[in-house]
Order: structure tokens, then sequence, then C-alpha cells
């Protein structure tokens, strides 16, 4: 027996639809160790059962509805392996693979509909590894989603990076900041990134608290990020 919903005029079960699958906030899409499909990564959403249910609900649902699904919302692809910043260590899959992966398990019609994604590069610490290898990596992450954003710029792909100074007083903790990367425009959002965290140190060092340390040195790999992307964008090698 059909589903009452797919008596009702096209136009209604749209703004039904719409309703249903419009989700409030950011989903997130993480991954989990599993079996040896889609490279060993499977792609994992974060719980949206009443979304979710209405698209397993029938075929034609889930053909009308989930296009809808994917346009609206706004889906955050994290870094394999970003906790603790190991893949800034590793320099290993990066966007290059993460991206491809989520569009592949949500098939090339869903792919097209997609709106609104952001892209989380993970976190990094000053003592992460060697500055160079480091600088390298994040390099790579930013011109593979600068690569992205060209390719698929109905997305308005946007990117971020957590910074994380460990103070030198560990019952101080540490403090974060996240930058965004605008992929429009990578320099100087790199440079804004620098000098936001150069404030953030100075009240650091104004507090008494002792990060500023390991602040400033992050605020100079920012620099030589910046430097490096506009050497790039110049045809010139990387800077050392």
């Amino acid at each position: 027996m059909a589903s009452p919903l797919l008596r009702l005029p096209g136009e209604l079960r749209t703004e039904i639809y719409k309703l249903v699958v419009d989700v409030e906030g950011t989903i997130l899409i993480s991954h989990r160790k599993a079996d040896q499909k889609l490279f060993g990564v499977v792609l994992d959403f974060e719980p949206l059962s009443h979304s979710l249910a209405l698209l397993q609900t029938c075929k034609q649902i889930h053909a009308e509805a989930s296009p809808m699904f994917y346009s609206l919302n706004t889906f955050e692809i994290k870094a394999r392996n970003n906790a603790g910043g190991a893949h800034l260590r590793n320099g290993a899959d990066l966007a290059l693979s993460t991206i491809p992966m989520f569009l592949a398990q949500i098939g090339s019609i869903n792919a097209a509909a997609l709106r609104h994604i952001s892209f989380d590069m993970g976190a990094i610490r000053v003592q992460d590894t060697t500055a160079a290898r480091r600088r390298e990596t994040v390099l790579n992450m930013i011109q593979e989603l600068e690569s992205w954003s060209l390719f698929r710029p109905e997305w308005g792909l946007k990117a971020s990076i957590r910074l994380l100074i460990d103070r030198e007083d560990l019952e101080n903790g540490m403090f974060l900041m996240i930058a965004p990367i605008d992929l429009s425009n990578v320099v100087n959002s790199v440079i804004d990134a620098a000098r936001s965290l150069l404030d953030k140190v100075k009240l650091e060092a104004e507090g008494e608290r002792p990060g500023q340390k390991e602040g400033f040195k992050m605020v100079w790999f920012l620099a030589k990020v910046a430097i490096d992307l506009l050497a790039a964008e110049r045809g010139l090698g990387p800077v050392l």
C-alpha cells in the first residue's frame, strides 16, 4: 500500500520534505575504523534519526527527499586521523582522499545537490613534527582544498584549522584558536590568522600565563605558510 504522503500533490510533499530534512546546525561527518569498504574507512553520520527515517521510508520518498537533505544542510567533513594532529605529522590521508570517500558514499545525484561544505583540517601543535614537514603538510592540504573549491564552486567550500598552544605550566593547560581559511584568498586569510593569534598571545603575556613562547612559534609558523602560499601563487618554489 502506498504511503499516504505519496497521495499528496508533489508541491506539498516538497514543503513537507523541507521541514523534515532541514537540520539545525552542522552535520558532522566522522570516520571510524571498520571493514575494508571505502578504503578501510566508513564515513559515519552523527545521529539524525527523524531526517534519515524519512529517507528510509520507501524508494520514491528517498529519491524525492534525499537531494533536498544534501542541498539544504551544511556538512562538516573532518580530515582523517585528525585527533591530536596525527595527520599533520604523517602527511597522509588529506582532503584528496577524504572528500572523494564522502562523495562515493552518498552517490552522484546527492553529491550534485551539495551546496554547503566545510572542511576541518584538524588540530596542529607546535611540537607535532619538524617545522618544514608540518608546513608542507598544511600547504598540501590547503592547495587540495583550493582545487576542490575551484572544481565545485557550488559547494561554497569553507575550511578551518585548529591551533593548539600548550602552556609551559601544565596546570594552565592549553589555549585554542580556530582559524578560518578563505579558499578564495588563502594568503590573506592565513595572515589574518597569524595576526589574530598574535593578539591572543599578547593577551597571554599580559596575563603572565606561560603560553606565549609556544604561541609566538605558531605565529611564525603561520607567517611562513603565508610566504610559501604567496610563492606558489607566483610560481616560485617553497621558502625554507
